[in-house]
């Protein structure tokens, strides 16, 4: 990590995206990390593999296709 980095530029280096689940998986592991524009300089940050990022994305695309399908409303 770089000085003055955010966890924005941090996410798109290591994921290539920033999103709800990345920003989780990083504060699930990180808890002390309430202000994604600030870290505090020297602090570690522990990062999630890859692999749990694109399970956890993956998990919730299946998720959402088998919902079962919304009722029109009837007049």
């Amino acid at each position: 990590m770089k000085p003055g980095e955010t966890l924005y530029q941090i996410s798109l280096k290591n994921f290539g995206r920033y999103d709800r689940d990345v920003v989780s998986q990083l504060r699930e592991r990180n808890p002390w990390l309430t202000n994604p524009d600030y870290i505090v300089s020297g602090r570690k940050i522990l990062i999630p593999s890859t692999e749990v990022i694109s399970s956890k994305v993956q998990h919730a695309a299946v998720q959402s296709t088998n919902a079962p399908p919304a009722e029109a409303e009837k007049p």
